[in-house]
């Protein structure tokens, strides 16, 4: 697994990028979870989907919302990524519709 970022030193301009993961999962959902085991050195994970999601971690019982719902939740909208801990062994996704897309684990 590689590291997320990476710096251009051979130039010495400052350049820095992300690097390409080893660890990416596609991912298909429709108002059912899809859950991905994190792997263990995994430090980040950015997300790249074709449609809407929502994602949790360490929640299989993730829902669709059906109506509005003021009360607090863990789980987030459309995230482009997240850092994450020793406590996280999974990223769950869920979609109204079916979606594709990416899954990428960094250290």
């Amino acid at each position: 697994m590689k590291s997320a970022f990476s710096a251009d030193n051979q130039a010495n301009n400052g350049l820095i990028a992300v690097s390409k993961s080893d660890s990416t999962f596609a991912v298909i959902g429709a108002t059912t979870v899809t859950s991905i085991t994190k792997p263990a050195s995994a430090r980040f994970v950015a997300f790249a989907m074709s449609g809407n999601f929502w994602a949790d971690v360490n929640n299989g019982s993730l829902a669709v919302p059906s109506a509005t719902d003021t009360t607090a939740k863990t789980y987030e909208f459309n995230p482009q990524g997240w850092m994450l801990d020793d406590s996280v062994t999974s990223i769950n996704i869920i979609a109204s519709a079916a979606i594709s897309g990416t899954v990428s684990f960094y250290k």
